[in-house]
């Protein structure tokens, strides 16, 4: 678990509204899942239908780019719930549900983000997320009812140990190594 799955875990559990249970077994008590892929086959997805709303899923690294010398990756971090209710409502009445849930999601992608900030300042922790140059981009229905924003935050990665060491000498006609 790196630095920002750990604080996102924590946030999941200080969060009234998530109250995550670290030692949870049942998904219903589960409200953060750490993933390589969001929609691929992992622990959320399989257990969707009783799994805690709302939730946060961490998603490994999406993509890395080269920035004024520097490895940036972006980090998604998901903010998903469900609507709640009975089946007797009008579509009128869903529309309105939904547009709240997803106002609720952003305002938690706030909250986090400001969470992070708080961090940084008071434990010196997490000085490699570029916070100002974060988006919170919002999400088509998923998985029968779920919907989600996703907090998308650059993160500077170390690159001093890259290739020390990993390479042998080769003889550049013969592409043979060279015996030392």
């Amino acid at each position: 678990m790196d630095k920002l799955e750990y604080y996102t875990q924590y946030f999941a559990v200080a969060h009234k509204d998530f109250c995550h249970d670290v030692e949870a077994k049942k998904s219903s008590e589960k409200a953060y899942y750490a993933v390589a892929y969001f929609e691929k086959d992992n622990e959320f997805v399989r257990n969707y239908n009783t799994a805690h709303s709302p939730a946060v899923v961490v998603r490994d690294m999406v993509e890395t780019f080269e920035r004024d010398n520097k490895l940036i990756g972006m980090r998604d971090i998901y903010f998903i719930g469900k609507v709640n209710g009975n089946m007797n409502k009008t579509q009128k009445q869903d529309d309105e549900q939904i547009v709240e849930l997803r106002r609720q999601l952003r305002v938690y992608a706030l909250e986090f983000r400001d969470w992070l900030r708080t961090q940084r300042r008071e434990k010196n922790v997490l000085r490699d997320l570029l916070l100002d140059e974060a988006t919170i981009v919002g999400m088509e229905e998923r998985f029968n009812g779920w919907h989600g924003v996703c907090f998308s935050v650059p993160q500077i990665l170390p690159v001093g140990c890259l290739n020390r060491g990993n390479f042998r000498p080769v003889d550049p006609e013969t592409l043979k190594p060279i015996e030392e």
